[in-house]
């Protein structure tokens, strides 16, 4: 089989990036995987894990004869990056984010990279609250989705090139606008992150030895990194307060429905969330 794309440049080697190298190495999709890293100690550990072929802490250098770039860096840092490396990339290269926000780094793309170099934007819906290339695997995207987010000034060969390798790597591919990818993800991963490490925030240290399965279920995602997601946050700000507002209501009814003495109100509002829990896809009845 043809590999794809000979050289591919990972800018950012934690848990997606490590993880996509390795997917892309176990799928045979690219050759060389090149991954760039402020600390060589990273690098070291992603090529030992085998999610790279060799590391680089410039990614200037790095980039050079690159067919596909893949920026999987906190937010702020690949709207730093597509400011600046635009001039750096051969004619026909594809640069991929994988960022869990979508419009910003859309409207950097469009505004930064030269038309001779075709951006998609991608966020694959995995991972966990754990980081770096130790935690890397490389079916991490097998039977996730992932959403790519073109617009009309989107490469349509490039488009269907990386819909492609998402699938190949065991994904399955939901393509909507920016903005759309942002309203969802402000319901569904943004706000219980940040639900999550209010809680956090909210409980006494003293009462940890006393916490259970419960607890500890609903504050786990509030050990993810503090730097990615206090950009995921700057950028999708207003969507998760539109969301943070249809969370407040919902909690102020039930709330109420025990306060003003209307237990009734509150079991059936507790019984259409379980319902709803159990309908959750793929998930035993």
């Amino acid at each position: 089989m043809r590999v794809m794309f000979p050289k591919v440049v990972i800018i950012g080697t934690g848990l997606i990036g490590g993880s996509l190298g390795l997917a892309l190495k176990r799928s045979r999709l690219a050759t060389e995987i090149v991954g760039v890293a402020r600390r060589p100690q990273t690098l070291k550990l992603a090529r030992r894990r085998g999610c790279i072929t060799s590391g680089e802490t410039d990614w200037r250098r790095a980039v050079s004869g690159a067919q596909l770039v893949i920026l999987a860096c906190p937010v702020h840092a690949i709207l730093e990056q597509l400011r600046d490396i635009g001039s750096c990339l051969a004619a026909g290269c594809i640069v991929m984010d994988v960022g869990s926000t979508k419009q910003a780094i859309v409207n950097a793309a469009q505004l930064h990279l030269p038309p001779t170099v075709y951006f998609v934007g991608a966020h694959p819906l995995a991972g966990s609250e754990k980081t770096g290339p130790g935690q890397a695997r490389s079916d991490l995207f097998r039977n996730c989705v992932c959403v790519v987010t073109p617009t009309r000034r989107t490469h349509a060969p490039s488009l269907k090139k990386m819909k492609h390798v998402w699938r190949q790597l065991g994904a399955s591919v939901a393509i909507m606008p920016p903005q759309t990818h942002d309203r969802i993800v402000a319901y569904t991963s943004h706000m219980p992150h940040l639900l999550a490490a209010a809680l956090m925030l909210s409980v006494p240290p003293r009462m940890f030895p006393y916490t259970a399965g419960g607890f500890r279920d609903m504050t786990r995602i509030a050990a993810g990194d503090e730097e990615m997601w206090r950009d995921i946050f700057c950028t999708n700000r207003a969507a998760l307060q539109s969301v943070l507002t249809v969370f407040g209501r919902a909690l102020t009814r039930l709330e109420q429905s025990f306060a003003k003495g209307r237990p009734e109100i509150g079991k059936r509002l507790l019984g259409k969330a379980r319902r709803a829990r159990q309908s959750f896809p793929g998930d035993a009845p």
